[in-house]
């Protein structure tokens, strides 16, 4: 989905307080286009474009081991696979961060995010912008953004 701006609006009266173009703004400027998408999607469009040998989906990396140019990774699982890259994408408590940069612990921020998926059509009679929409308030934040015409959008605050 391509936004075609950011809209950050007033909590109380949904008042625009500022509005960024993307869309053709972003390849103008940029030279490369601006999306919203769900994460599924983006791991679809990945998962496409690289042999399936070099993709471990559902595995949980315990360890890494540079080795030249080269990185040997280690999963739960016992199997290990050799690779150039290792894309992190193992949340909060990652044995690929800490490899790098050594042990940290995790501390709560006092902040909380609540987020879901509306099917598309459930919205559509609504005239929903297709604007990445934020509204702000002295202590909460909350935002619609549509990643996917026809499947979904997400909400939160």
């Amino acid at each position: 989905m391509r936004p075609r701006a950011a809209v950050i609006r007033r909590w109380d009266d949904g008042r625009v307080i500022a509005r960024q173009p993307l869309a053709d703004a972003c390849e103008r400027n940029f030279g490369a286009p601006y999306y919203h998408c769900h994460r599924a999607e983006l791991l679809d469009v990945l998962s496409a474009a690289v042999p399936g040998s070099v993709l471990h989906l559902d595995h949980r990396c315990v360890g890494l081991t540079q080795r030249g140019d080269r990185v040997e990774v280690q999963f739960h699982s016992g199997a290990t696979a050799d690779a150039d890259v290792v894309v992190r994408a193992d949340g909060i408590h990652s044995t690929v961060r800490e490899a790098i940069l050594g042990p940290e612990s995790p501390r709560f921020s006092g902040h909380v995010a609540y987020r879901g998926l509306v099917p598309t059509a459930c919205v559509a009679a609504l005239g929903i912008e297709v604007v990445a929409s934020s509204w702000w308030g002295r202590t909460i934040t909350s935002f619609i953004i549509s990643l996917a015409p026809a499947r979904a959008t997400s909400i939160g605050s």
